[in-house]
């Protein structure tokens, strides 16, 4: 009987010491800056939208920009994805050769308004210690490009020779550039 009050105390006495507050979360203020291309210095930016998700718990923090920064984020130790997107408004020059009759070459000096999406996105960014500082860079998003199928070949299908395609030339394809074919 002994025994088992020996037994059943040092079992409580370990459950009492074993038991600690682990509700502290470490938090760190900071900032998250984005960067325009150098090409795009002067522009005006409009509906920038940020999306900073926590990977360990899955939450996601979304913030308005209004600057290409936020500034002051009190942001739980951990390991986040960082995404932006927006609109940016800029100008752009070119320049224009004209050759009249005679031969002489005019240059005229071409300015256009552009507006054209932007993104960001940094990944696995490691935050802890008590402040951090975070760059992403911003990059234009050309959304005229892509990939095209033009044609697609079937059994029995004849190339301009008049001969039958083998199984592995079968696809025409384009993109805004230039012309393939599948080898």
């Amino acid at each position: 009987m002994k025994t088992k009050i020996l037994v059943l105390a040092i079992l409580a006495s370990l459950f009492m010491v074993a038991c600690n507050d682990d509700d502290d979360i470490k938090m760190s203020l900071g900032d998250v800056k984005f960067e325009l291309p150098s090409a795009l210095e002067n522009a005006r930016m409009s509906k920038l939208t940020a999306e900073i998700e926590n990977v360990n718990t899955g939450l996601v923090l979304t913030r308005d920009v209004s600057s290409l920064s936020l500034v002051g984020l009190d942001l739980e130790d951990g390991v986040y994805n960082i995404k932006v997107e927006g609109i940016a408004n800029y100008q752009t020059s070119y320049v224009v050769k004209h050759e009249d009759d005679d031969g002489n070459v005019t240059e005229e000096t071409v300015t256009k308004d552009v507006t054209s999406e932007v993104r960001g996105a940094k990944e696995n960014v490691e935050i802890q210690g008590g402040s951090f500082s975070v760059n992403v860079p911003l990059f234009l998003v050309s959304k005229s490009t892509g990939f095209v199928i033009s044609e697609i070949y079937f059994t029995g299908s004849q190339t301009p020779e008049g001969k039958q395609y083998d199984e592995r030339r079968f696809m025409y394809c384009r993109n805004s550039i230039k012309f393939c074919t599948k080898p």
